[in-house]
Formats: C-alpha cells, structure tokens, sequence
C-alpha cells in the first residue's frame, strides 16, 4: 500500500520524500530490530548533512520553491498536531482557544490570517490577565505614613497641616499599565 500510495502521489504531483533523511520509511524498515544499524545509520545521516553544509554548496539555489515550502509546511504541520493533540492536557482553556482558533481560521480562510488571529487572541488573554493581577500593597493618607526622614519642625508643621491631603500608595508586583 505504500509503494501504491508513493506512486499516486508522484503522478499527481507530491514529492514522495521527508523532510528528514532518517524517517523515511526505507530507513525506519532497515534498521527495524538492529541498534546497530540505527545507531550507524544516523552518524552517517549526520555527518552527510554536516558535510552538505560544510561545504557552502547553494544547494537551496537548485531546489524548487515549492518543494522548500513544502518542507517547512511539513514541519510546522508536525508541531501544529504536537500542540494541538498531544500536550493539550498541559495548556490552559485559553492556550486551546487559540491553537484551534489558528487551526480553523487556517483553514476557512489562510495561514497568515490564522497567525495573526491567534496572536491578537494570545495578546488579549494576556491583557486580561494581568489586568487581574493585585498590585496595590497599601493605600494610606499623609497623616498616618511618616518617611524615615528627619524633618526640621517647620517641615513637620507643613507636613502636619497638608498630611490629610496627600495620599502614599505601595505598589508590589508586576505593574500592568495596559
């Protein structure tokens, strides 16, 4: 079924290929059951790979584009299934709202507008966020907070007379001024 499923794809366009040399299904049944093997066959992938950008050859130069493209779509789709599938017990309801937001406005309408809705949707949540955050640590008059300062007694008697007036406030934490 691979073999067929390869062969279909080829005539209809798709490049039968991964975007990394090891995972391919040739290489995966190869080294099935064989720790030797695998552990031979990933040097070898790693210094060819090593040794291709070593070399400064502008291999990029003689790929297509839409191969490349494909390539990073491959990738991104990879990290789009882990996020969205596999550590969804790890994110918080607004974390899942925004991946699945990303996912179907993707798809109902294109990659760069799923991007930018899902970071206008994180910004948002991170706004209400720490807009909820407590940061006042006291709220006093005048009269009631002395400084450690020492004051001549014409000081104290200004401080004493306007001290009902002025208001001291302490702050801890993160100070949110959105």
């Amino acid at each position: 079924s691979l073999g067929l499923a390869t062969l279909l794809g080829g005539l209809c366009g798709g490049v039968p290929m991964n975007a990394t040399s090891a995972m391919t299904d040739l290489n995966k049944e190869g080294i099935k059951g064989d720790p030797l093997a695998a552990r031979y066959t990933v040097a070898i992938i790693t210094l060819l790979h090593l040794g291709m950008w070593g070399s400064g050859i502008p291999l990029v130069d003689y790929l297509p584009r839409f191969l490349l493209g494909g390539l990073l779509m491959q990738m991104g789709g990879g990290m789009l299934m882990d996020w969205a599938f596999l550590v969804t017990r790890r994110l918080q309801r607004s974390g899942r709202m925004v991946i699945w937001g990303m996912i179907l406005t993707s798809l109902f309408s294109d990659m760069t507008r799923g991007i930018a809705f899902g970071t206008v949707v994180a910004l948002g949540f991170v706004i209400i966020r720490f807009s909820k955050l407590e940061v006042l640590k006291y709220h006093v008059c005048g009269v009631h907070f002395r400084s450690g300062e020492l004051y001549s007694s014409a000081q104290r008697a200004i401080l004493k007379k306007y001290g009902d007036q002025t208001e001291v406030v302490g702050l801890t934490g993160f100070v949110f001024e959105g």
